[in-house]
């Protein structure tokens, strides 16, 4: 591609949210629990380097989907800092209407985090802000020394591929009228917030849930689409690929030939593979930039009607496998049926 379109680290994303002149946190390292599965827990932990430090409150602004709409109850978020005498120290949970005062510029938590903030990445599904926070005071620490947070998260029941974000902010200080994070002179004390470099203190990284219902990617431009869009896998279906979408283009565009490659994995972890460049994956060019192909998985994979097939994905290829479009970090582009089973 011109412009990569690859989802690179499954993980969740930590993002230092310095907020305060004096008292600014920067992510240093971060690791999350593996295989995060649907409706199961899954952790990450996150060290945060402390510029200084003055006593005051710790919020945690958590982003999450949307769908997932017991997080205040199921979600358990813990601080710890030696130098604070802090230690496993659980955060409560914070109503994100809270308007902490004008150095939030008048907005609620969560209003103005999707300001000024936005939902980092996340540009094809809804998602959500939660906060937490320490209710008390936490103690003075000297320059340079860290801040682990540790956030227990219950995934919901579908299969989604999204940027999460996860970090630190001073309360109720909050970030305006401060000189960190500002663009140019870090002693500016600006309250614009045009000009907060919230692209320098925050970050992201994906996150993919497995093991649940369908799937939903949040942040991939949409190169791949089924018709119909609800299927079995027993059933005929189209598999549809466009080669650019927006300013995204793969290097299959302008080709005048697309391959797709199929795998299938079947309920015992098997996987099958059909990876020839023939007459049962040459793709149809619809217009300058759409692809499509029919396809029977049962007979393609050479199936019996009582197999049946858990999850199949797709790359695409030009005919001597020079040029491709493949998935940055699943097997491939997930076609998710209906149902897991064949009927």
């Amino acid at each position: 591609m011109k412009k990569k379109h690859i989802i690179s680290i499954i993980a969740l994303a930590l993002i230092g949210l310095a907020v305060a002149a004096c008292y600014g946190f920067m992510v240093t390292s971060m690791e999350v629990s593996d295989n995060p599965t649907a409706n199961e827990y899954f952790t990450v932990t996150g060290t945060w380097s402390l510029d200084s430090s003055g006593g005051n409150q710790l919020l945690v602004p958590v982003l999450l989907p949307s769908c997932w709409t017991d997080v205040e109850s199921t979600t358990e978020v813990y601080a710890t800092c030696e130098a604070m005498g802090v230690k496993d120290l659980k955060l409560s949970y914070l109503d994100p209407t809270t308007c902490p005062g004008d150095n939030w510029l008048g907005l609620g938590l969560r209003e103005y985090f999707n300001t000024y903030v936005g939902f980092m990445g996340n540009n094809y599904g809804e998602m959500t802000w939660h906060f937490f926070y320490t209710p008390d005071e936490v103690g003075e620490a000297p320059a340079n020394s860290n801040i682990v947070v540790k956030a227990k998260i219950k995934a919901g029941a579908q299969n989604i591929l999204f940027n999460a974000s996860l970090g630190i902010a001073k309360y109720p200080t909050g970030p305006h009228g401060h000189s960190y994070p500002t663009f140019g002179d870090s002693g500016s004390d600006s309250n614009d917030p045009s000009i907060m470099d919230f692209e320098r203190a925050n970050g992201k990284v994906a996150v993919q849930i497995s093991g649940g219902e369908g799937f939903e990617d949040y942040v991939s431009t949409p190169l791949v689409s089924t018709f119909p869009e609800l299927f079995c896998y027993g059933d005929i279906f189209a598999v549809e690929f466009t080669t650019k979408v927006d300013d995204v283009e793969t290097e299959l565009y302008d080709m005048s030939d697309v391959y797709m490659h199929l795998i299938a994995v079947l309920p015992d972890g098997t996987t099958l593979s059909y990876d020839a460049n023939d007459e049962k994956t040459l793709m149809k060019r619809i217009d300058d930039t759409t692809y499509r192909r029919y396809i029977y998985p049962k007979e393609l994979f050479g199936l019996s009607q009582k197999d049946e097939i858990s999850m199949m994905y797709v790359n695409f290829y030009s005919y001597d496998n020079t040029r491709k479009e493949v998935h940055g970090s699943l097997p491939g582009y997930m076609l998710s049926a209906k149902g897991d089973k064949i009927k």
